[in-house]
C-alpha cells in the first residue's frame, strides 16, 4: 500500500511539473545575440555558436563553446540551430560546423551567404549539409518553412548599419505548439516601413528578442507595432555599456511590456505563457 502511495505520489509531481514546462518557455543566455530557447520538448539555439565579440560584445567562453559543441549539458539534444547572419559576433562557421558533427539530430536554418562560409570546410560540410535548410529571402520579405512542429518564417529586414547593407539579415518568427518567439539579429528598426513581409506582430509573440536599436526608447513606438510582444528581451549592447543601456530600458516600463534583462552568461530564466 505504501509502495503504491509513493509511485502515485511520484507521478503527480512528475505530471505536475511536465504541465508547468509545457506552459513556458525557458530562456538561457549564452552571449550577445546567442539564446538556448526550450518550448515543450523542443530545443533551439540562436547566433550561440561564435567567437568573436569584435572587442565590442560579449562572446561564449571556451568552456561554454565547448559544452554547446559537444552537445553536454545544459546544451544536449538540441533540435534546431538558427544563425541571423554571417557576422563574427553572432556565427562562426568552425564552431557551428563542429556543432553539427557532434549533433547529428540537430539542423541548420540560415541564409545563403552563412551556407557559403561554411563551404569554407568542404570534408565538414558535407556531412551534415543534408540536414541544412536554406532560407534566404528578398530583401523586405519573408518565407515560410514548416519542419514538424516547427513553424518558422524568415523575414529578411536589412542590417543596422548602411556599409552592412548587403548582409543577409535574417530575422526569425519561431512558433511551436501556441508558443511564439521573433529575434531581430542586426535589424534596423528605421526602415520596417519597407517590409512588405509577414508582419511579426500579426502573431501573438509571447517572447521577443531585441536588439540596441529596437530597444532604444526612441524607437519604441515602431518596435511596439512591429512586434508587439508579450514580453521583451534586450540583447546586443556593448559591454562597455551593457549595464547603463539596460538600465534606461528598465527606467521605461511604459515603453516596453515587461523588459527583461539577462545580466550574466548562462543565466536562465522561465516565463510562463498566458493562454
Amino acid at each position: 500500500m505504501k509502495n503504491t502511495l509513493l509511485i502515485a505520489f511520484i507521478l503527480m509531481i512528475h505530471f505536475t511539473v511536465k504541465g508547468i514546462e509545457n506552459d513556458a518557455i525557458i530562456v538561457t543566455y549564452i552571449a550577445n545575440c546567442g539564446f538556448m530557447i526550450e518550448m515543450d520538448s523542443t530545443k533551439i539555439i540562436i547566433d550561440g555558436l561564435f567567437t568573436d565579440g569584435y572587442n565590442h560584445y560579449a562572446s561564449p567562453d571556451s568552456a561554454t563553446l565547448n559544452l554547446i559543441t559537444r552537445g553536454s549539458e545544459p546544451f544536449s539534444n538540441i533540435d534546431y540551430v538558427f544563425v541571423s547572419h554571417k557576422h563574427g559576433d553572432h556565427f562562426e562557421a568552425l564552431s557551428v560546423s563542429n556543432f553539427m558533427l557532434n549533433n547529428n539530430r540537430s539542423r541548420l536554418i540560415c541564409s545563403k551567404q552563412v551556407i557559403d562560409k561554411l563551404k569554407k570546410y568542404p570534408d565538414k560540410y558535407e556531412q551534415f549539409d543534408s540536414r541544412v535548410v536554406e532560407c534566404t529571402p528578398d530583401t523586405f520579405n519573408s518565407i515560410t518553412i514548416q519542419l514538424d512542429d516547427l513553424e518558422i518564417i524568415a523575414c529578411r529586414l536589412v542590417h543596422g548599419n548602411e556599409k552592412h547593407k548587403e548582409i543577409e539579415n535574417i530575422a526569425f518568427l519561431i512558433s511551436c505548439n501556441n508558443k511564439t518567439i521573433f529575434h531581430t539579429g542586426d535589424a534596423d528598426p528605421n526602415l520596417v516601413d519597407k517590409y512588405v513581409g509577414i508582419i511579426p506582430s500579426e502573431k501573438k509573440i509571447n517572447i521577443a528578442f531585441i536588439n540596441g536599436a529596437f530597444g532604444n526608447y526612441k524607437n519604441f513606438q515602431i518596435t511596439n507595432s512591429f512586434i508587439n510582444a508579450d514580453k521583451n528581451i534586450a540583447m546586443h549592447f556593448p559591454k562597455n555599456f551593457f549595464k547603463m543601456k539596460h538600465k534606461r530600458i528598465e527606467n521605461i516600463p511604459d515603453y516596453f511590456t515587461e523588459p527583461i534583462v539577462f545580466k550574466e552568461l548562462l543565466e536562465r530564466q522561465v516565463f510562463y505563457i498566458t493562454k
